[in-house]
């Protein structure tokens, strides 16, 4: 799959998490928190899905952003500062930051938008059913 079409795919559904039920304040300012190992392409093309989808940067939607560019050493101090901020729903990918949010937060939603195997990484026990706070999208390409 490319991986345009995955993060879009990603993007989706991660916009119909926050579309607003009944009830709710249409004019919300949804907070998302992103967590980049060192893939801004990746990111970039979230932020350009979620555009699509209509989300506008401050109108209704907002991103705290934290990027270890590639310095794994970074990322468990960024997972820490990023949940403290308690966004909506914090986006991520790889195996090392769902790990580091997984470990920080049982509450926020994270959303992985691209790991190898997330059962073997220890992210879901099971593909079908994930249980507690994550979700997303993995590629059992081996």
């Amino acid at each position: 799959m490319h991986r345009r079409t995955i993060l879009r795919t990603a993007a989706g559904t991660l916009a119909a998490a926050l579309l607003p039920a009944r009830g709710q304040q249409p004019d919300k300012v949804w907070r998302v928190g992103l967590l980049d190992p060192g893939l801004p392409h990746l990111f970039a093309a979230f932020r350009e899905s979620l555009r699509d989808l209509g989300y506008v940067e401050r109108r209704n939607i907002r991103f705290e952003e934290r990027n270890a560019s590639g310095n794994a050493e970074l990322i468990p101090a960024l997972a820490k500062e990023l949940v403290a901020l308690k966004p909506d729903v914090i986006v991520t990918a790889a195996a090392l930051p769902a790990h580091a949010l997984l470990s920080e937060t049982t509450t926020i939603p994270v959303v992985v938008a691209s790991i190898g195997d997330a059962v073997s990484a220890g992210i879901v026990r099971n593909l079908a059913q994930p249980t507690g706070n994550v979700t997303g999208l993995t590629f059992l390409n081996t």
